[in-house]
């Protein structure tokens, strides 16, 4: 299978680790948006116009922080053909209705299960079991924030000292400000919402309190 990748972040560079050590998976190049020296041996670029419209490709893997660039990733592959995997929940959060609209017509064909919660995993699990009826979802959705939020009342640092643990520790973002303001449990808790119960939700129609 060969793989056009976006994004060469936390999760970018995980993700190539993890391909490289398969036979059966070749990425082919990863679209990066700064010219710079990085780790790993794969083909990096900033043409990233020239990638989406690139036919060499037997999935779009996008792994970027961006939810327009993302977005541009979806139509570019509806346009294309190209199977998509993303793991930005805000992309998907905010655009429920017409990625929906784009699967219906079969023009994109799209998972999202390393957006909200994967390591559980639970985009699948709701696929499986919703038409059975879920009365509830409940859960820790923020591991930033539950990471911040331990650090500071079993350990007793202060928030600033906490913070930066998480980042060191690769939890937190360089720019924690979506967990820390709890957008990104919403982008979450939106997905989660349209999965269990067919509900699409903006973040904006949620009570949202963030630990900043």
């Amino acid at each position: 299978m060969r793989i056009i990748q976006f994004g060469y972040g936390t999760v970018g560079k995980s993700f190539a680790q993890l391909v490289s050590h398969r036979d059966d998976l070749h990425i082919e190049s990863i679209g990066v948006r700064a010219s710079k020296p990085r780790e790993g041996d794969f083909e990096f670029t900033t043409e990233v116009n020239e990638l989406l419209k690139s036919g060499n490709a037997d999935v779009f893997v996008e792994l970027t922080d961006d939810p327009e660039f993302s977005w541009k990733v979806a139509l570019a592959a509806a346009e294309r053909g190209i199977p998509l995997v993303t793991a930005n929940k805000a992309m998907v959060a905010q655009n429920l209705n017409d990625l929906q609209s784009l699967k219906s017509d079969n023009k994109l064909k799209l998972l999202y299960e390393s957006s909200c919660a994967g390591a559980i995993p639970i985009i699948r699990t709701l696929d499986q079991y919703h038409r059975l009826g879920v009365q509830k979802v409940e859960g820790i959705l923020n591991g930033s924030c539950n990471y911040i939020l331990d650090r500071i009342f079993s350990k007793g640092d202060s928030f600033e000292d906490a913070l930066e643990q998480a980042q060191q520790a690769g939890y937190a973002e360089s720019n924690p400000s979506l967990d820390l303001s709890g957008k990104d449990a919403a982008y979450k808790l939106s997905i989660l919402i349209d999965k269990a119960y067919g509900v699409k939700v903006q973040d904006s129609d949620l009570l949202l309190s963030g630990i900043d």
